[in-house]
């Protein structure tokens, strides 16, 4: 259990801490209050159509998002049941207190 929780934490720390971190957490956050889809995202954070669907399919590949469909527009996106919340907040507080 231990083994796995070092290995969402590194995971974590290189989703969240790298460039284009705090992004990412901004649409987690998002995400953690209710479903958007991209356009709802890029109007909600004001950034780019194109930069908001990066950062999704980034977080979609490593199991952070989940998309209601494969529909080619309007998908929904949602937190996956599996996005460990506990660590997620570890990782954010200790991404604030090295800046």
């Amino acid at each position: 259990m231990e083994n796995e929780k070092l290995e969402l934490v590194s995971q974590y720390w290189w989703l969240f801490g790298r460039s284009g971190g705090e992004t990412r957490i901004k649409i987690i956050n998002l995400l953690m209050e209710r479903p958007y889809n991209a356009n709802q995202l890029s109007n909600k954070l004001e950034m780019s159509y194109r930069n908001i669907k990066h950062h999704l399919k980034i977080l979609k590949d490593l199991g952070v998002v989940a998309q209601n469909s494969d529909q080619k527009y309007g998908k929904i996106f949602v937190i996956n049941s599996k996005f460990n919340k506990d660590i997620f907040n570890e990782v954010i507080k200790k991404r604030k207190s090295e800046t």
